[in-house]
């Protein structure tokens, strides 16, 4: 064994020289990656945490929310029968007074058109927002169907003041059976509403339609069959 004394100078040929010079720069920079890898392999899952807790956040607020405007949602259905059975008091009335198939000219009263419920619409269209994983497909149907309707009776009352334009009868009925698609659609939400079920109907059915129209609307015998031709007919319906 040959001990160098400290201080001493020993030569190194340069061929080991620069192949140390080397090894410790592949050494350097090799551990460098290293840990410039560990550290963006960090922070990824610290940027994917923070992403899933907001996430969670988010779902819970977004839950929240939706349970805030179900609890809600049977005073707003209320709100939409009573509007239906409004309208079709009124246009039952101007089917009453048609001289023959027509209605006469600047018959329709002042108090014809009935306001529409915007809050309802606004509780409506939140409720359709953060309603997730749920088939809304009805309660869309009954916004933009009250939005319909509402501006169809707008129509009736303007067309009426002009002696010139003619309102069928037929077409009072026909908006008849808008408002009972309105109560329909409405009254088959009240289960999910009242927490008894936990999906919605895609659609209100005819047969909904049909109870609405003798139940509650109370329209029977050469009327009521006269409607169901117009439905048969697919005319001028929702």
């Amino acid at each position: 064994m040959v001990w160098i004394p400290l201080g001493s100078i020993v030569s190194v040929p340069i061929g080991i020289s620069n192949w140390l010079w080397n090894w410790q720069t592949l050494v350097g920079a090799t551990v460098a990656s290293i840990v410039a890898s560990t550290a963006a392999y960090i922070a990824l899952l610290n940027t994917r945490r923070l992403i899933r807790n907001a996430d969670n956040l988010e779902e819970r607020r977004r839950g929240r929310k939706h349970a805030a405007i179900r609890a809600a949602l049977p005073l707003a259905l209320a709100q939409v029968i009573n509007y239906a059975q409004q309208t079709a008091r009124a246009l039952n009335s101007l089917v009453q007074n048609c001289d023959g198939e027509s209605l006469p000219h600047a018959i329709v009263p002042e108090n014809f058109i009935q306001n529409l419920p915007s809050e309802t619409l606004q509780m409506l269209a939140e409720f359709v927002e953060y309603a997730d994983n749920i088939d809304v497909n009805i309660v869309e149907e009954l916004v933009s169907g009250m939005q319909i309707h509402n501006s169809r009776l707008h129509d009736i009352a303007e067309r009426n003041l002009d002696p010139l334009r003619i309102i069928l009868r037929t077409e009072l009925m026909a908006r008849i059976i808008d408002a009972a698609r309105l109560y329909g659609a409405a009254a088959a939400i009240f289960a999910y509403a009242r927490r008894q079920q936990d999906l919605l109907p895609h659609t209100a059915s005819w047969e909904e339609v049909e109870n609405t129209l003798t139940v509650h609307f109370q329209i029977w015998n050469d009327q009521y069959q006269q409607m169901i031709e117009i439905r048969k007919l697919k005319a001028v319906l929702l």
